[in-house]
């Protein structure tokens, strides 16, 4: 047996590793898996959503806000976030059907207007919406309450189109199910950009601020200025 000349021996084995790639590709394909976006539910709040982190001394819940159907209700919330209304502020009552968030000493005399919207409507547990102002026995007036929240626990048709929502729990319903009177809020933050919702309602957060801080709530930076006393008079306690 005579020797392959060197040549020719790897001209055979190009041809050989050339038609053995093309059958590869004739035949089954690796597989290829497409990168998705995550949505707020399993984690990261998509570009467009924004997300409410609650913690309490229970545990923690996460709520995706609903500018798109209540921008006033949530550049309020947002806005009572940033200036650091709902740090210590304790859960107000958890019954059955609801667990309310919120409620200091005084109640700022504001409110903000009912945007209702068939898209959020109370068929479920986990819808956030503004509790109404005390009022006198016997008053009719049904005002939202401008810095108090509730949570249904379960669906209620009655509060459709009753009472205002703008958020939904999309993590840690069984925290507002076992919130107990008492508990405390330690946290909230916001996650996602709120700078141009809160640009289109500048000039009314200016009043809402300026109605928190004559019923005596301050954010930290009012209070490092020196505005953290208001004659007691002017404080509206209900």
């Amino acid at each position: 047996m005579y020797p392959v000349p060197r040549a020719i021996w790897m001209a055979f084995c190009v041809l050989m590793t050339t038609s053995l790639l093309a059958s590869c590709s004739e035949g089954s394909k690796p597989e290829v898996r497409e990168s998705t976006t995550t949505s707020a539910e399993g984690g990261s709040p998509g570009s467009d959503e924004l997300i409410a982190v609650v913690e309490t001394d229970r545990g923690s819940f996460r709520m995706r806000l609903r500018p798109d159907i209540a921008p006033m209700s949530t550049a309020n919330f947002i806005n009572l976030t940033n200036r650091g209304f709902y740090h210590g502020k304790e859960v107000v009552a958890s019954n059955r059907i609801s667990t309310s968030y919120g409620m200091g000493k005084t109640t700022p005399l504001y409110n903000v207007v009912n945007e209702y919207s068939p898209k959020l409507v109370f068929d479920r547990p986990g819808v956030v919406a503004w509790t109404f102002q005390d009022t006198k026995v016997g008053t009719t007036n049904q005002i939202s309450h401008p810095t108090r929240f509730f949570i249904s626990k379960e669906p209620n048709d009655t509060w459709t189109y009753t009472f205002c929502p703008f958020a939904e729990i999309i993590e840690g319903q069984e925290t507002v199910d076992n919130a107990q009177a008492g508990d405390w809020i330690r946290s909230v933050r916001i996650i996602g950009d709120a700078d141009p919702l809160m640009a289109r309602y500048r000039d009314s957060i200016e009043k809402w601020n300026s109605a928190l801080r004559l019923s005596g709530h301050f954010s930290p930076d009012e209070r490092q200025g020196g505005l953290n006393e208001i004659p007691s008079s002017t404080i509206n306690s209900n």
